[in-house]
């Protein structure tokens, strides 16, 4: 008997060896089978299968996350939170940029902490999560993150983004922030259906919406470019820079590798970056891991 339950024992180890989930299309059963001379004993396994079930999809499946291990449960990441669904928030139809005052969205958005490490895996669900409490699904979003005053003169884009918007007529350009030339931009941009401005982002969710984007727009004049590109440079989120050649901002961008510059005043060279860097998936990946490399060893920046 004792040589039968050292059988038993052996084979549901090596059942928790094997790490099936239970939403696996396989399932696997054993049967044993004991005689009572003793003497012997005799298993055998064989597979059961079943269909999939889409509506249980096996966690981590569509992320490419790493199956949790029932042996080693330590070693596995923490679930990560999935906030409330919240209402799907629509664009105006073409014709009229849109204009958000007490944006109702923060609240489903994930709250982060800058300072702790996410791996590739969480930036993912994250970057899911807050494209579709933005309603940035099915868009290419180019997003500006920060102040709206005269050293960044968010106004004078106002020609490249029209000239954008009749070649890419699906890519969103969203304005997130606050300050003096906010009206000038609001004004500046009005008839564009390819622009949103949005209230600052709240600074627990200012990674989230990073992350979510698709490029980070950097718009500054002469040494501008610190407290921003700061923020910008850790989300891995590659960068289009429209600033001053030789100033502050195109010297840092262009030395961390982060991201591509365009000269102000040339909507053809804007729209052929943002073309360009929209078909090349790989490019984007290079800068913004260049981007997070650069910020790790990069210095306070004076006056931030």
């Amino acid at each position: 008997m004792a040589r039968n339950l050292a059988t038993l024992n052996l084979a549901t180890l090596n059942l928790a060896a094997l790490d099936l989930d239970q939403d696996q299309a396989i399932s696997l059963c054993v049967v044993f089978i004991y005689t009572d001379s003793g003497n012997r004993s005799e298993g055998g396994a064989f597979p059961v299968f079943r269909r999939n079930r889409p509506d249980r999809e096996r966690p981590g499946a569509r992320y490419g996350a790493p199956i949790r291990s029932r042996l080693a449960p330590s070693e596995t990441s923490p679930p990560e939170p999935h906030p409330p669904e919240p209402p799907s928030p629509r664009r105006d139809a073409p014709g009229g940029s849109r204009e958000v005052i007490g944006d109702p969205v923060w609240s489903h958005l994930p709250a982060l902490d800058r300072r702790l490490p996410l791996n590739g895996v969480q930036r993912r669900r994250i970057r899911q999560t807050t494209r579709r409490a933005l309603g940035w699904h099915g868009w290419f979003v180019i997003a500006h993150v920060g102040a709206m005053g005269v050293r960044q003169s968010l106004e004078d884009l106002a020609p490249a983004l029209r000239h954008l918007a009749g070649v890419q007529p699906d890519v969103l350009i969203s304005f997130l922030g606050e300050g003096g030339r906010r009206p000038a931009l609001v004004q500046a941009t009005s008839g564009l259906g390819n622009v949103e401005i949005r209230d600052p982002v709240p600074e627990q969710h200012r990674l989230a919406v990073l992350l979510a984007a698709d490029l980070l727009l950097l718009s500054e004049r002469g040494e501008g470019g610190g407290p921003t590109l700061g923020d910008y440079l850790p989300s891995g989120r590659p960068i289009l820079a429209v600033a001053d050649p030789g100033g502050a901002a195109a010297r840092e961008i262009e030395y961390s590798g982060a991201g591509v510059i365009v000269p102000p005043g040339d909507p053809f060279a804007f729209t052929a970056r943002v073309s360009g860097l929209r078909s090349d998936p790989d490019s984007r990946t290079r800068f913004g891991d260049a981007g997070m490399r650069y910020a790790e060893r990069r210095p306070a920046p004076q006056g931030a």
